[in-house]
């Protein structure tokens, strides 16, 4: 008889370290080779280039900066904070009984419905950035349970949704607009002086195309992942409920986000005011909203939460409120593992100027090329998915590549806006793949909190699931966008794809 050879599972945190070896030992053979690219930035208005080197980790200085790294990074801290502050916020809302007062009446929605619903909020809450998948995580998952759904799948249907819809949306964020001032950069000194970016320029593609996305996913998310995972039994938890209590949490919430809106209208205390434009004072460094308006609307759940629990006695005192703020961090320790390998490997990556080459190299690559058209925009789409599987953000990589791409695309008669919106789209799609984006990897601790049979969860198994509804969507979107192009007509206000 054969014997049952039992499957070997690579853990998630293992491949992180697996990928943070190989890039140290990369950096080892590429300094020796004398591996280099080269680099064109815009510094001053003017176009400046020059060359990039390997940093082996394997020197003085760069086992300094691996061990001080190690401790110090910082580019942790705000996504730790934003998460840690979803947590709780989640769990307030929760323990308080204010989720299931709201969301019970939905347990008989059919279940694309709440597909349809998931993906779309998911892709209306791309307007906060990366900080969105910190939020809708936890919450999503909370809110399938108490719906009767597996949270597996829910929250799967957010990181699609989210990595998929950047660039779509109703409005433009902040990240969006730090990507259009690189564009208007790019495209004043190489090509047309009096170029001003507009941050509706594509706001009729994006709008469009984000209820396209959103019915595509659904379709397929119902068809291919929905039965991997077995449908759950609700919990049935007696909590108290007061119609009172929900009406003055709703009026408190209303409050609040009036508020907020107000605090970000021109001349208010929110903005950056060291600069003129609104936009610039909206989106600017210096500006409260930039990072802080997740912080924000965060707090205000906590509050109408508490506040909830005390009017139906679901928290009988302090004490108890207190406790209902930690719920939802049961069984996260994973999460918070994988968010600082995560970072580690990011960190090393960008010391190495791996990355950094890789993105050079293949962006002269694409200038080197006489496309135009169609075939220059299928070309850039490919690359960029696969400098985005070793460079996953979003904004250092349009530093290296909009001098060179967005005067490459005006000069083959294609407008930057729409250049952009290629790039974004592309970027989406390199993210949703790649192991190296971290809530990629935070999702696939979320499904190990709610998995419920003895399997591991593993990074290629959780990409098997997900893929042939990855290649449909991407396929679908591709068309879409080229497509539009073809036609010719309005990407958005005073935007086209074509000059």
């Amino acid at each position: 008889m054969k014997k049952n050879k039992k499957k070997r599972y690579i853990g998630i945190i293992s491949v992180l370290l697996i990928i943070i070896l190989l890039v140290m030992l990369l950096s080892l053979i590429f300094s020796i080779i004398g591996i280099n690219g080269q680099k064109t930035s815009i510094n001053n208005g003017l176009l400046e280039s020059s060359l990039v080197t390997v940093n082996s980790i394997f020197t003085k200085d760069g086992i300094r900066f691996l061990i001080g790294n190690m401790f110090s990074n910082s580019n942790i801290l705000k996504p730790l904070l934003v998460f840690i502050l979803s947590v709780i916020c989640t769990s307030i809302l929760e323990s308080s009984g204010l989720l299931n007062h709201i969301f019970n009446r939905f347990v008989k929605l059919k279940t694309p419905i709440v597909t349809f619903a998931t993906a779309l909020i998911s892709i209306i809450f791309v307007f906060f950035g990366q900080y969105s998948y910190l939020f809708l995580f936890p919450f999503v998952a909370v809110v399938y349970k108490i719906i009767g759904r597996n949270p597996i799948v829910g929250v799967i249907t957010v990181f699609l949704a989210t990595t998929l819809g950047t660039g779509y949306g109703i409005f433009m964020n902040g990240e969006g607009y730090s990507l259009g001032m690189l564009t208007e950069q790019a495209a004043i000194l190489d090509v047309d002086p009096s170029y001003k970016f507009n941050v509706f320029s594509t706001n009729y593609i994006m709008l469009i195309g984000a209820f396209l996305l959103t019915f595509v996913l659904t379709i397929f998310i119902e068809k291919n992942i929905m039965y991997k995972y077995k449908k759950i039994e609700k919990e049935n938890i007696d909590y108290n409920y007061s119609k009172v209590g929900l009406i003055i949490s709703g009026v408190i919430f209303l409050v609040g986000m009036v508020l907020l809106v107000i605090s970000i209208l021109p001349n208010s205390i929110l903005l950056d005011d060291n600069n003129i434009n609104y936009m610039t004072q909206l989106f600017g460094e210096q500006s409260v909203i930039k990072d802080g308006f997740m912080y924000i609307v965060l707090l205000i759940f906590i509050l109408i939460g508490t506040i909830y629990g005390r009017i139906t006695k679901n928290f009988k005192n302090d004490a108890q409120a207190n406790v209902g703020l930690s719920t939802e961090f049961n069984d996260l320790g994973y999460v918070f593992v994988i968010m600082f390998f995560s970072v580690q490997l990011v960190s090393i990556l960008d010391y190495t100027n791996i990355g950094t080459i890789v993105v050079t190299g293949l962006t002269n690559l694409i200038s080197l090329m006489n496309f135009s058209g169609l075939f220059l925009i299928i070309t850039f789409i490919i690359i960029t998915i696969l400098m985005t599987i070793v460079v996953p953000n979003l904004l250092d990589k349009w530093v290296l590549m909009s001098p060179i791409i967005v005067p490459l695309f005006m000069r083959a008669n294609i407008t930057p806006e729409f250049c952009q919106f290629l790039y974004v789209t592309s970027n989406s799609i390199g993210r949703s793949i790649t192991p190296i984006f971290m809530y990629l990897l935070i999702m696939m601790g979320f499904i190990q909190k709610y998995k419920t049979d003895e399997n591991e969860v593993t990074v290629f198994g959780t990409l098997k699931i997900m893929m042939p509804t990855i290649l449909w969507v991407v396929g679908i979107m591709i068309v879409f966008v080229l497509l539009w192009y073809i036609s010719g007509i309005p990407v958005g206000i005073n935007g086209y794809p074509t000059l």
